[in-house]
Order: C-alpha cells, then structure tokens, then sequence
C-alpha cells in the first residue's frame, strides 16, 4: 500500500491512495474490466463505470459497451491495479443506438449475491448457531453454486429461523441482523458474517483528502422519537386460546428535556407501533420483545441523525466500514459508519468514491435490520445484542461490576435468585400418658426456588452497574434425640430438641446507582418438623424486571429426615448479554 500526493485540476486532494500493487505496464490505464476473463477496456465508455455499495444490499456495477454483445448471466470483475474493486454477472441489459449504427449496450451487474436471490429457502432452523444454519444452506440449497464459507464472528444461537420461501440472500442477511453482524459476499466468493472484526476505512476523512466544496452535512428528525409504545400480540398454539396481548412504552427522559428547553411544551415525539411474537402466547415473553423493541427503537431513532456525505479519491472503501472523521469545520468530529459508497472513474486512470457516513454504529445498522425483521413479522425474535458472543457470567456470592462497553447501547440483564435453606428434621421419643413412643419422627420442608427476572435496559458507554450476587440459603439443623433402651429410664421422656429450620438466601440484583434495574429474590426458607408435625416447603421467589418468571432461579435446599441433615440452597447468578 503507498502513498502519494496528487490532485485533480486545481482541487487539491492532498495525501490519497493510488497504487495497490502496481505494476508498470498497467499505470497508465489501471482500471481493467473483464467480461468471462477478456479484457474489455477499449469497448468499455470511458467515464461510464459505476459501482454502488449499499450496507446491506447487494453491491451493484454499471457501465457501457460499444461493439460487443454482452448476455446475461456474463461473469464481470472489476479491478484497480491489482485491487478487485467488483465481481459479479450482468443482469439486465438496454440496447440503445442513437443513430441506426451505432450500437451500445448498456450494462447492469450484480456481484455474486445474484446467486443468493435466485435461490429459495422452505425451512425451519431451531436452537441453531449462526455457523450451523449457514452451513446448513451452503450443503443443501447452495449446493453445487461456488460460494464459500467466510468469515463468521458468532456462534450465537437463534431460537427459531422461518424460512417460509424466502430469499436466501433475505434469510442470511435476517440471520446476521439477528446476531448483530453485518453480512455481504465478498469479492472471492465468501459468505461474510462479521461483528467484531470491523474493518477500517483506508483513508482519513478531513480537508486534504475531501473535496470540500462537495461535501454535506445533514441533521433531520424524520426517525426521530423520545418516546416509543408497542403492542405485542401473541401467538395462541391452537384455535381454541384467545392471543394474549401486551402494552410496552419506554422514553428517554434526557431527550424530552432537551426538545422542551429548546422547542417548548412537552418535548415528547411519540410513536406507536404494533408487532407480533409468531412463536409464543406468554405474557412474559410478549413483554420482553416488546422492551426489546421499544429500547432498540431509542437506541436506533432516539436522537438527531447526522448524514455526512462526501467525494474522495483513492481506492478500498467499502460500506460497513468505520472512518475516522476529522472536519471541525462541519462539526464532523469521530468515527462515521459509511453506508454506502458510490465508485465512478475517470478516464480510466483514477477512482473517485462518493461516500455517504452516519454517526450510528455498526451496533446500530444491526438493530435497524432487526427491528425490520420483526416488525414483518419474522421469526427471528430475539434481540440482535443478546444472541451474540457477549456474554458474561457472574456466580460468586458478593458484589462485583460491570462497566458498558465502547458502542454498546443496550444490554440484557438475567438474574438468577438463590434458594432458600432445607428444614431440618426430628427423630425422638414422644410421650403420652406417661408412656414413651418413638413415633416422633418427622422431616422439615423442603427450601423454596429463587426467582428469574429479566431485563432489557437502554445503556450508557462506561456505565458501571454493581452486580449483587446472593448466597444460597443456609440449611436448618435435624435434631437428633438420645438413644433409649425400652423402656426409657424415668417416668418422662427427655429428648434434646435441636432441629432447626433454614434461612432465606440474598437477593440477587443488578443496581445502577440506587436504581434497582433487575433483581431475583430468593426462595424461602424450609421449617424443621417437630412434634407430630412436618415442615412446610418454602415459598418461590420472585422478582423485578421486565420479565419474572417465580421458581426459575435456583433450586431450595432439601429438606432434612429423621437422622438426615437438609441442604444449602442453590447459589444466586447473573448474566449480561450485549
């Protein structure tokens, strides 16, 4: 990779990329297209290549020939140098002859996505990693069409994936929407999915490497809201069950107040949605895709949108790709995803890219694809942040943290409550009327199973939340009477009473600041059994959040017999999925 100065006429373009691996005989005309391997730059209308690369969408490549008949289905590959800038088939063609004798074609490609498009799927894939279901549709459907497994980040697994004759491009791409990855196929035929392994733009965005007088910033509220309500309804399993239904609204207070300082009145922009959860009817799980989706909404259109546009030479930009901003002058200061690139050239010597760059994150363009998804009623319901790699487990008792992530606006928390201590039990003599019997034996109650509570919370970068982890319940103590012969010495029985019961476990919770944002109780205690009567079995615990399902959590400790010692409940835990 070198570097060079240059410039085009008097527009100074100051440091740019021009010659990735050149070689000399190809300087003066650097830019070479094939049709089926042949060279045709000299068929080729000059100035009339152009390559489109939507972030998400297949990229696209157009251009003119003059003397040559193209067909559709044609393979074409684009290079600058030695850097293959498309690859793909044409896929529609317009003739045109301005006057009877002349004949030009013009050419509309699509890279190697097109295969993707013509191929169905009609399946389902269930509790299924990223990697299984792509290999899956590369050994079944894909069978036999030349493309290859990529680069996979995840090996997140999805609950369910519908493919009821769907595109496989549209499939994949759900897939990887699902997983927060972006997905693309690349150049040498390989099936992208990547998340973690963000590549860079080769150039720094600023004055010297951008045509100023050509460039655009543009802040609207057309997605704009501070406030969002969702319904989700469920999906009854037969006929006969009414669908259960649920109403979720989130809002971003700091945003409010800042419309209604600047703008007056209430500062609310409000949107109302409605969306279905095709594979369950329970309330709990209706709730949490409804927080999901409203908290991703915020995330995604909780703010003013920045569109950068602008016009750069050089080579090796790509959509997804993360530029490092520097444009004081526009108030363009980070790290800009650019959406999409627009590649034209000019006389087959030099590449200009148009590029179009938000300030939302890859993260971002993930939870946009997602929130798609669901709201066409796709089956791929859970969140793109809780199906990654992200995942941290904490299962010590005690107070520990976690601090939020560069990028990370949403993250789901999972708290497990502990379980209550085991009853003890009673083994003794008992009397009555002045006579001794051994029938005393009783067992203490079983301890109570903590609670699971989950939520789906709108985070802050370096955020640090304190994770409380509970204890499990201490078990109670089974009493052990003295050994008599028969009869008993004395007129009354004495049996040391010893049996105890147990103890509730600590809550488990997630706080920021006093802010209790997810929080499992624990189980309750077993009682000891004595005197003609068994202990009684803990309650379940419960929980804060947007999701509690009671008794999920931990298990109660058992319960104590006659000569038999109950046990400790289970230990408290929480996971944080981002």
């Amino acid at each position: 990779m070198q570097f060079a100065s240059a410039g085009l006429g008097s527009i100074s373009l100051g440091t740019i990329l021009i010659d990735p691996g050149a070689s000399n005989d190809e300087a003066l005309s650097p830019i070479v297209t094939t049709l089926n391997g042949q060279d045709i730059r000299t068929l080729m209308l000059t100035q009339t290549l152009q390559i489109d690369d939507t972030l998400g969408q297949p990229v696209t490549a157009s251009f003119t020939l003059k003397d040559s008949v193209p067909q559709i289905g044609d393979v074409v590959h684009v290079r600058y140098f030695s850097q293959v800038i498309f690859a793909g088939f044409i896929d529609r063609i317009q003739r045109r002859s301005p006057d009877l004798v002349t004949v030009f074609h013009e050419c509309q490609c699509l890279d190697w996505s097109r295969i993707l498009l013509r191929r169905k799927i009609r399946r389902n894939f269930t509790d299924a990693t990223v990697q299984s279901i792509v290999e899956s549709i590369l050994d079944i459907e894909l069978y036999g069409e030349d493309l290859t497994m990529g680069t996979i980040d995840a090996r997140a697994v999805l609950p369910l994936v519908d493919a009821k004759n769907a595109k496989a491009f549209d499939v994949l791409r759900s897939v990887a929407a699902a997983a927060g990855q972006s997905f693309y196929v690349d150049y040498d035929q390989t099936i992208q999915m990547r998340s973690t392994t963000v590549q860079q733009a080769p150039l720094l965005v600023n004055e010297a490497n951008t045509l100023i007088e050509q460039s655009r910033l543009t802040k609207d509220t057309d997605v704009y809201r501070n406030r969002q309500t969702v319904v989700v309804t469920g999906t009854p399993p037969n006929a006969s069950t009414d669908a259960q239904s649920v109403i979720i609204q989130r809002e971003n207070a700091g945003e409010i107040t800042v419309r209604a300082t600047i703008e007056g009145g209430t500062g609310i922009y409000e949107e109302f949605e409605e969306v279905t959860h095709p594979t369950s009817n329970d309330p709990v799980q209706l709730a949490l895709l409804g927080v999901s989706y409203a908290n991703l909404r915020l995330a995604t259109s909780g703010a003013t949108r920045l569109t950068f546009t602008c016009r750069m030479q050089g080579y090796g930009f790509r959509a997804g790709q993360v530029a490092a901003v520097n444009l004081p002058s526009f108030g363009v200061i980070g790290e800009y995803v650019i959406q999409k690139v627009s590649i034209t050239e000019m006389g087959g010597t030099r590449l200009f890219h148009a590029l179009e760059l938000t300030n939302s994150s890859l993260q971002q363009r993930a939870y946009e694809t997602w929130l798609k998804i669901v709201a066409s009623g796709a089956v791929v319901v859970q969140g793109p942040g809780f199906t990654t790699t992200h995942l941290s487990t904490f299962d010590t008792a005690g107070t520990t943290s976690w601090t939020v992530p560069t990028g990370v606006t949403v993250a789901e928390f999972t708290t497990y409550g502990t379980g209550g201590g085991g009853g003890g039990g009673h083994y003794g003599w008992t009397q009555n009327y002045g006579t001794c019997y051994n029938n005393a034996n009783r067992v203490g109650g079983h301890g109570g199973s903590g609670g699971k509570a989950v939520t789906v919370f709108a985070v802050e970068e370096g955020q640090v939340f304190d994770l409380v982890i509970g204890a499990g319940g201490v078990p109670g103590v089974s009493g052990a009477g003295n050994v008599f012969t028969w009869p008993p010495p004395g007129t009354n029985c004495t049996t040391p009473v010893t049996q105890t019961s147990g103890q509730a476990g600590g809550v488990t919770t997630v706080k920021l600041g006093a802010l209790v944002v997810c929080q499992a109780n624990s189980g309750g205690l077993g009682t000891y059994g004595y005197d003609g009567l068994n202990g009684v079995d803990g309650d379940v615990g419960g929980g804060v959040g947007d999701g509690v399902t009671p008794g999920a959590g931990a298990l109660g400790g058992v319960r104590g017999a006659a000569l038999v010692q109950p046990t400790a409940g289970g230990q408290g835990k929480i996971e944080v999925r981002w």
